[in-house]
């Protein structure tokens, strides 16, 4: 893999993208070799410096790549990240509160595809959380991309953990990485299905019957097309959940039930979001075109069909070109007859 000079330590503004840059700052470390310097972690959040999940990333990053940290305590706003070898293993976290394992999961995934043997990670944390991806979105949307890259990532889910007591429970099972494949995915071909299902826990099912009855009202749904999960959690908890599988990708998206909003309301904004990645005809969903940027980088490269990116992808994508010497283009194009489609291209860098 082409990097950039592994003696330079990179600086990092933590500023600029919240715990993402943080996360993502590791896992490219971890893979080229190269050490960072990350300052202002978090520090226009309400809550600035490292918090909980973030520590469990720094130190879980730290375990399974044998790295020299410095500042890794809860509430820092500066670390220095020095890695070594990473090695395959069976590995076991624990983040101690309802923060997400998806983001811990993602922060290691890619770094032991570059491991000499299989690898497992169990992690115990919160598996449906605001602002971060869901388990049932890692299975169902990001781990079938990865698949497409030639990389074998699957993720069993064993327990639910909600806010604000966590105790979930997932598995991850990584292999080395063999031959990498380009991801080419402009069209997105025919819509096959679109389903939604309700994840409650602890609260009444008639939040279920609402959520549901509300985005199938929305997206015109048939009754076939809806369905309910009950599950054990430590807390109470709720979310609706939309999977759109296409010829040529499955996206997933997902609305996180709160106290303070209605079950109906809970559901527009998961029907809201469905319908414009429909109606956009674009592949990628916003959201995933930001997960995919670093896995591209470090297998084949590609390209892809989005809307405008996000603030997140533009920075994940400054952060890789940063680490790698990838080239990461973002232009608006007509590939895709929709007026505010854009194509995202990654080069190779193998």
């Amino acid at each position: 893999m082409n990097t950039k000079e592994r003696t330079s330590i990179v600086e990092v503004n933590g500023a600029l993208g919240g715990g993402q840059i943080l996360r993502s700052a590791l896992t490219l470390s971890m893979i080229t070799g190269r050490p960072f310097k990350i300052v202002n972690i978090r520090s226009t959040r309400s809550k600035p410096g490292l918090m909980r999940q973030h520590l469990t990333a720094v130190r879980a990053a730290q375990c399974i790549s044998n790295a020299k940290v410095h500042g890794a305590e809860l509430g820092t706003k500066e670390l220095i990240f020095i890695p070594g070898t990473i090695e395959s293993g069976d590995y076991s976290f624990a983040i101690g509160t309802a923060g997400s394992t998806a983001l811990v999961a993602q922060t290691l995934i890619p770094a032991l595809l570059f491991g000499q043997q299989h690898s497992t990670i169990t992690i115990t944390g919160g598996t449906h959380c605001a602002m971060a991806p869901s388990i049932d979105f890692l299975q169902q949307a990001y781990c079938p991309a990865l698949q497409k890259m030639g990389m074998n990532v699957s993720i069993e889910l064993i327990g639910h953990g909600f806010f604000p007591a966590g105790g979930g429970e997932i598995k991850v099972s990584v292999d080395p990485l063999g031959q990498a494949k380009a991801f080419d995915c402009i069209t997105r071909g025919d819509i096959r299905t679109v389903s939604t299902q309700a994840i409650i826990a602890h609260i009444p099912f008639s939040i279920a019957q609402r959520e549901l009855k509300a985005v199938q009202k929305a997206l015109a749904l048939d009754d076939t097309m809806l369905s309910t999960r009950q599950v054990n959690s430590h807390s109470p908890g709720n979310c609706i959940q939309i999977t759109i599988e296409s010829d040529e990708i499955s996206e997933h998206i997902f609305a996180l039930g709160e106290k303070k909003l209605s079950a109906e309301k809970v559901a527009q904004q998961a029907a809201r979001q469905a319908k414009r990645y429909i109606n956009s005809q674009v592949a990628i969903s916003q959201y995933l075109a930001d997960q995919l940027l670093l896995p591209m980088a470090i297998g084949a490269g590609g390209q892809f069909s989005t809307l405008e990116p996000t603030a997140h992808a533009l920075s994940q994508s400054d952060l890789i070109q940063t680490f790698m010497l990838c080239t990461i283009t973002m232009k608006e194009n007509t590939v895709v007859d929709a007026p505010h489609a854009w194509l995202v291209e990654v080069g190779s860098v193998i």
